[in-house]
Formats: structure tokens, sequence, C-alpha cells
């Protein structure tokens, strides 16, 4: 669109019309006093585009003042879309805008004081009008037929009387009419006005107009505004006006930093002292009359200019800016006052930070909250109000607390030049959303199902927008659903958004996709506080008998104290069980005076590979060290322990894993059956028993404050400094050589009694496996097991016991089951009917058992326990006879009953 400017003051050359018209810049002017050398604007309805009419023009020699636009001046244009009227002009005669139909902004200025009969009727694109406070005088049908009105704003505290027929054609009733506040009562009661749809005050003011001439803001605590290597200037600029060169918009001085306009319309940003490159400026003009944003940044080695949230220019810059002592102004520059500006500004921030392209996008459409880091000071320019008399609002706030205040000069502060103004693109109370709430990390085990990220909207925000990046990348409504296919860590962002398409900072979500961790590492804090744990933390730690076995695998390569306590009788005596320096395990007995024992293992352990160790101690106080389920060695204290009581548990860089308390001594057999498996938990004498299979492996386990006891007996520890169950080195981890899940079996099904006569063939045992695999052995203890089922030998009388476990593929065996095999001699008939008809009852019982035969025999009664001991006998010659096992713990027995050198085994069940 073509855009003429006339110059104030300037020298142009006029072509004479004849001796009172001449033209300018396309415009027609006649003179209406030679004496004091007027002219009006006449005849112009050829200018295309947007006209701002000058205040004086030249015509040979003679300057002229325009004081009218004359009858008729604009009637019948179709190309002038915008005329602003200088505050020499004071009156508009009749017709001058008539049927200007694509006429839609009009800027009367301060000093009309006559608006004429039909001057802008028909105007059709005239959608709202201000009407100053010095029109004394609006003739009949002056806007008639402006169908598209719908906003005008008057300045006038009384109203001015008008005949009912100047806004004939228009629905005012549909229009809004703003008035000076305090006035809405008086004009609800004038003639016509009073018909206006909506009376309302002025709407409040959203930017400040410059006019070109002398206006500008003064900013003091100059200090405030020296920057170093960093800093972005940024504020929305509307201007129509061919720029003369250097005309200023945020300026501390050419010697230092500055943000200037050059005569082409493009933007200049100056970093004095900065290398190579201490001036760029931008590709694109912004004087078309529209709004656009500028931001100037220095920092991170790079001078750049953007226009409208695009990078358009930027070069190579490091180094430290120049600062001087120079009052920053808006408007104009300190050092070579004169440079003013002509247009509109909002929204100026002034940062002593390097803002990003994100971050720049992310807040110009909105209102900043006034707290973003590094913010030195900020402008909203919402004061005053529209277009009103603003005379004492002449102090430009800085919405920040660090009270970086303006001060207006020499700012008309009335009517629609020079002064607060509506009608910014940034809308007022649109505040930049504070940042999403999120919950980071997020964790999930490898292959679970996972779920949409989520995080709450912040203030002033009424949406989301994820990205897969920090920077850059286009942003998506749809919060993303992790895979979780893959260990590791993946980071997805999002912003707070709200309606006018700002964002907040993005927020960094980490998900953190990870295996399930199987034992615990418990590395030493910066503070030097350890992770150690603690047994029944508020019930005073656990007290053992005096027969107890701890057994757990670690991996260490420094001291580590794996448990300590006091005698709960003599609590002067404190003995401590850890790896000492050696890597050896040392036992020590001490008080708080002069005794001490300490015991130590003959073998040491690897640096950091896994091993499995256990102390026992027995009634007789024996301790006894094993390491890798060996006995290591055996040592008795001179000084017993009465009672032990354990509290803290672990304190070292160590991995621990399959922490064991019995309340008896173990066996070098048992210690081997299971330590490479999990237990079931319900072992009998088992006391304390923590898995460690809590969280994740390396992640943030921070929440876990517990390790959980897997028996009933719920003795669970309370880890000390959870806070740091982050990554490696102090947490819960993978990589036991206990595989989480393989639980040792269960006891195998069985026959536990078989019987065969004498010379009878006989079959493999049979049993049922709990686990993988069965072992048979044919000791009760020790000895080595065979996968082959025996065969029992029918050919001797007697009782021969086996015993099978249920082993696994971690080589973990279950507790083993005797079976008994009787092989007894075959017997005549009268001795197999009188042994069929023997009866044994109640059975089962729960202390004596009767004995009864058919008639009076002579027989002999033994019981045995599953192991083959002989309990006790007796010799019987009645038809009854009765047993006592109400003394004997409960469990299977067995009773020999001879007659007459035959003999039968009966099972008897004791509860």
């Amino acid at each position: 669109m073509k855009l003429k400017l006339l110059l104030f003051f300037a020298v142009v050359v006029a072509t004479t019309v004849s001796a009172q018209t001449f033209s300018v810049g396309g415009v027609n002017y006649s003179v209406v006093s030679t004496t004091n050398n007027t002219v009006g604007v006449t005849s112009s309805a050829s200018y295309v585009g947007e006209l701002i009419v000058p205040s004086t023009v030249q015509n040979a020699g003679v300057t002229y003042t325009v004081v009218s636009i004359l009858d008729a001046a604009f009637q019948n244009s179709t190309t002038l879309t915008s005329i602003t009227i200088p505050n020499t002009v004071t009156e508009i005669r009749n017709s001058a805008f008539r049927f200007c139909t694509n006429l839609s902004t009009v800027d009367m200025g301060d000093s009309v004081t006559s608006i004429g009969q039909l001057s802008f009727n028909a105007c059709f694109s005239l959608t709202s009008v201000v009407i100053p406070s010095s029109v004394t005088n609006i003739s009949i049908n002056a806007f008639e037929f402006c169908n598209t009105l719908t906003s005008v704003t008057v300045e006038w505290v009384t109203p001015l009387s008008i005949n009912n027929n100047v806004f004939s054609g228009v629905n005012i009733g549909a229009a809004t009419l703003n008035v000076p506040s305090g006035t809405v009562a008086s004009y609800q009661a004038a003639s016509v006005w009073q018909d206006f749809g909506n009376i309302l005050p002025p709407p409040p003011a959203t930017h400040l107009n410059f006019d070109g001439v002398n206006d500008q803001v003064s900013i003091p605590n100059e200090a405030n505004f020296d920057f170093t290597n960093q800093m972005t200037v940024e504020l929305w600029v509307n201007s129509s006006v061919m720029p003369q060169q250097w005309d200023a918009l945020v300026v501390k001085g050419d010697d230092s930093w500055r943000l200037h306009l050059n005569d082409s319309g493009t933007v200049n940003f100056t970093c004095s002292g900065v290398t190579p490159t201490q001036e760029i400026n931008s590709i694109s003009n912004i004087n078309d009359g529209n709004w656009h944003h500028i931001a100037a940044t220095l920092g991170d080695n790079a001078i750049k200019i953007y226009i409208d949230g695009v990078l358009e220019t930027q070069a190579t810059a490091s180094g430290i800016i120049n600062n001087n002592a120079q009052t920053v102004l808006i408007g104009n520059n300190p050092i070579y006052s004169g440079r003013f500006f002509k247009g509109d500004m909002d929204d100026i921030r002034i940062w002593n930070v390097t803002r990003t392209a994100e971050q720049i996008n992310g807040s110009k459409d909105c209102e900043l909250q006034g707290t973003e880091t590094g913010l030195v000071a900020y402008y909203k320019f919402n004061q005053g109000n529209d277009a009103g008399n603003n005379a004492g609002n002449n102090t430009l706030t800085d919405a920040t607390t660090n009270a970086n205040n303006g001060y207006l000069n020499n700012f008309a502060l009335t009517g629609s030049t020079s002064n607060w103004l509506a009608g910014s693109p940034v809308t007022t109370g649109s505040i930049i959303p504070s940042e999403a709430t999120v919950t980071t990390p997020v964790t999930y085990t490898q292959n679970d199902t996972a779920s949409p990220l989520t995080a709450t909207t912040g203030s002033n925000g009424t949406g989301l927008l994820w990205y897969t990046m920090e920077t850059g990348g286009t942003g998506n409504g749809n919060a993303p659903t992790p895979s979780t296919d893959t260990v590791g860590s993946t980071s997805y962002w999002v912003s707070s958004t709200n309606d006018s398409g700002c964002e907040s900072e993005r927020l960094e979500i980490v998900v953190e996709v990870a295996i399930p961790a199987d034992h615990y590492r418990m590395g030493t804090s910066n503070n030097g506080a350890s992770n150690a744990f603690y047994i029944n933390d508020d019930d005073g730690g656990l007290n053992l008998p005096n027969a107890f076995t701890v057994e757990l695998w670690v991996k260490t390569s420094e001291a580590l104290y794996i448990l300590t306590g006091i005698d709960e009788v003599e609590i002067y005596n404190f003995y401590t069980f850890n790896v000492d320096q050696d890597n050896k395990l040392n036992f020590r007995i001490s008080n708080f005076y002069d005794y001490q024992e300490q015991f130590v293992s003959n073998l040491a352990l690897t640096d950091d590979d896994w091993h499995h160790i256990a102390l026992s101690r027995n009634s007789s106080n024996s301790y006894s060290f094993y390491i890798d389920g060996i006995l290591d060695s055996t040592f008795t204290p001179m000084v017993p322990i009465e009672e032990f009581n354990i509290s803290q548990i672990g304190t070292g860089n160590a991995a621990i894993d399959e922490y064991r308390v019995w309340d008896l001594p173990r066996t070098e057999e048992q210690i081997n059956a299971n330590k490479n498996c999990e237990l079931q938990g319900t072992e009998s004498g088992l006391l304390v028993y923590y898995k460690f299979n809590q969280g994740l492996n390396a992640v943030n386990n921070t929440s876990i404050t517990t390790i959980f006891d897997a028996t009933a007996n719920q003795n669970n520890a309370t880890i000390n400094n959870n806070s740091v169950l982050t990554g490696q080195t102090q947490n819960f981890l993978a990589g036991s050589p206990v595989t989480s899940g393989s639980t040792i079996p269960n006891i195998p099904t069985t026959t536990t009694l078989i019987t065969y006569e004498l010379g009878d063939t006989a079959n493999p045992l049979t049993a049922a496996t709990e686990g993988t695999g069965l072992l048979w052995y044919t000791t009760e203890t020790g000895g080595t097991g065979t996968t082959t089922a025996p065969t029992p030998n029918t050919s001797a009388i007697g009782l021969t016991s086996y015993w099978v476990a249920s082993t696994n593929a971690n080589g973990c065996e279950s507790a083993r089951v005797e079976i008994v095999v009787n092989v007894q001699d075959t017997l005549g008939l009268e001795e197999v009917g009188a042994l069929k008809n023997v009866r044994v009852y109640p059975n089962p019982t729960s202390g004596h058992v009767s004995i009864s035969f058919p008639n009076a025999l002579d027989s002999k009664i033994s019981l045995y326990d599953l192991n083959g001991r002989l309990l006790s006998n007796k010799t019987e010659t009645s038809t009854k006879s009765i047993i006592d096992l109400s003394n004997y713990e409960g469990g299977v027995y067995l009773l020999k009953i001879e007659v007459n050198q035959n003999e039968i085994i009966k099972r008897v069940v004791k509860y």
C-alpha cells in the first residue's frame, strides 16, 4: 500500500494549479487567507493509501499553515484508507469525507472545533471514531450511514448538544459510546447520546503513543542497565511514518547499547565494545502501520535481532559492553537528543540475560509475571484511559520489584496522539502461564505397560504442549506415552499454554525404564552419613538368643560393618561383626574400659566380588565363620555375650543381599543348601529376612524408607539417609548372585514308610519334586546326593532309612525327607491273622495311644522315631497295651509290634 508522509516543516516542491491552489505530495491545497498564510486541503479524492496531513506546507517560497479540511475535499474517494489531521486544523467542512467508502481510520487531532454537514456521510469502513473535546459543533448528518460504526469516543465532560440526525442510518443502539470517567450518568440523560446501546467510561489504555516531536520516557537508576556480556531488549512497536536515521526506540547511548530505527524503517541494534561485530540491522522494515515485535539479544558469542519472533540477523560478538552514566531513554537518544520516535510502543522488557528464540516466542504475545529470572525492567503500559485526559498519569510503572520506573516528558496526555491509548496486540491481563507442575522421574519396569505422561497446567494456563527436546521442535497437545522396551532414561518436556498462544518455560520429565533391583548398596554420602539401616528402629532393635546365625551375600572393597549391638545384660559390653580393611571377617567383643577380644577369619574376600558369609554361635559360646558356604574357622571368646541386641546393620561402601538372621546355629550343609536361592520366609527359626527386592535398578528410589522383612515377624528396617538413593553409588541395584524369584523348593512329596516282605523284589524309591529335580541320600546330614533313586535291599529283615530333597536350577535344596523301608519276615497264616487284627488307636493322638490284640499273646512293642532311634519298648501278655507319647514332640513315630518272632510296623502321628 502506498504511504505518503508529508514531513513536518519540510521544504517541498509544490505544483501550482492556480494562484490560490497548489499541490504538495499528491494533496491539493487552497489558500484560505493570504494575510495569515493559511490553507485548507481541497479536491484530493484521488489520493491513494494512508495520509498524514502536515501542519505546514510551502509554495512559491511561502510557508502556509494547514487549518482546514475544506468542503468535499476527499468526497467520493475509494482509495483513501486512513487520515491523520494535525493539531493546526480547526474545522472539517461539509462533505469533506463523504462517500470515502474505504476510509477505516480517522485521527482528528486535538484542535478541530467544527465537524461539518455530511462530513463523514457513508464512510462504510469506519468502525470507530474519537471526537476530541475541542469540538463545539457537529452539523447534521455528519456520520450518516456509517453503518459499520460500532464505537464512538467523546471527551466532553458535559455532553455536547447535537441534532438527532447526526448518526442517522447508524445502529447506535448496538454501538458503544465511550465517555470521560464520571460522566456516564450525564450521557445517559442527554438527548441522542442516551440512545447508544452501551455508555461506558473510556477503556483502559494499553500502550503509549509518541508524537515524534519531543516525547520521551526517561528511566533513572542508569547503573541498573549497565550490562556485561549478556542482555535482551524486547518491545512491540507500531509506526507508519518513514523515520529519520537513528530514531530511538530504547537507548542508553551511542557509546553503550542502543536499539533504534534506520531511515529505511529497519531496526538497528548496537552494543559498543563487543567484537568483532557490535551492530547489526534487521532485514525487514517495521514502519508499515502494523504492530511488530522486536527482540534484540547479546550473548552466547552472538548478537541477534528477531522480528515478530523470527531470527532475521545475527553475527559473531563477544566481550563486554561499554557502560556509561547516561539515563536510559525510550523514544530518544540521551547523547544525541532529537532522535525522537513517532508511533506506538508497548510491553518493553529489558533483561540482563540472553533470551532464546523459544523464550521470546513463548512470551511475546502475553504479559509477563514480572518475576522472571534476569528481568531488570518491565513496562506493561497499562496506565491511564484510552485517548482520555491523562494529565496526571506521567509515570511509566516498572512491573518488576526493581522499581526502575520511567518518567514521561513532553507528552500531551490528552487526545489520540502523545497519550495513553488502547489497541495493543498484547491483551491486558493475558499473563504468560506459570510452569506446569510435573512429577519426575517417572519410573517403569522394562516391558511394563506405560500410561501417557501427565502434568498440571500452571496458573494462567489453559493447556499443555509436549516436546521431545529441550529447545526447538514442535509441541504436541497430546501427552506422549513412553516406550518401556529399552532400559535407560528418556527425557520429555512440557509447557503450560494459554489462549493467547503463550507458553511457559519447558519443564523436563525424565522417564526411567529399569529392571527390578535385587540388592542394596550402602555407599557413604557426601556428608559422611552412611546408608545404614536399623532393625525395629522404633522398638530398640532386635534381641537374639544365645544360639544364632547371621548370613548374607556381600561385595565390598573396603571395611563394612555387618551388625553392631550390645549385651542386654552386661550393657558395657558391645560387639561388632564386620569385614575389616584386609577384607577378612572380624568379630570383636569389647567394653568401655580395657577389655577387647578380636577374632579374624583365615581367608580374605576378594575385592568387589560377591561372597556369601555367615557367623553362627551355639549355646556353648562357640562361634564359626563361613565363607562361600565353607567353614573357615571356629573360636570361643573368653567373655560370653549373655543376650545379644542388634540394631544398626551396615555401614560402609558395600553391596549386600539376602540378609538372614536365625535363632539357631546353621550347619555348613544348611548354609550351602539355600545360599544360592531365596527363602520362602516360613522356615523354622528364621527371625529376620531381607531380600532387598525393592525399587528399580539405579533409578530415583528416594521414596523408599523401609526395608521389609520377608518373614511374618515384621522386623522391618529403617533406612538412614534415604534421600541419596539415586544412581549407582548408594541405592537399590540389580546384579545380585541370587536370582529374584528363584525360591528354595519345598520338601518333596513321598510315602515315608514302605514295607516289603523278606525277599520281595523292590522298586526304586519315588518322590514328587517341588523344584526341578531330586537328590537322594543315605544319611540324614552330610554325604553326597545322587539324582538316581535307590532301590531298597530286601534280603535282610529290618528298617532302612533313605532321604530325598527337592532341588532347583540354582542348585538349592529343600530339607531332606526321610523314607523308612521296613523289610519283614514272611508270616504264617496264624501269625498273619493275629497281626492283621491288631488295632492302634486313637491315631493321631495328643498323648496316649492304645494297642489291642484279638487275644492274649506274648508280644513285644517298640517305639522308634523316624531316624530309627529306639525310644521305648515293653513286653505285653494281655489283650491291650498303652503307650504314653505325652512327653514327645509332635511328629511321626513308628510302632514295631512283634508276635511269635513275626512283626508289623504301625505309624503313629503325635500332635
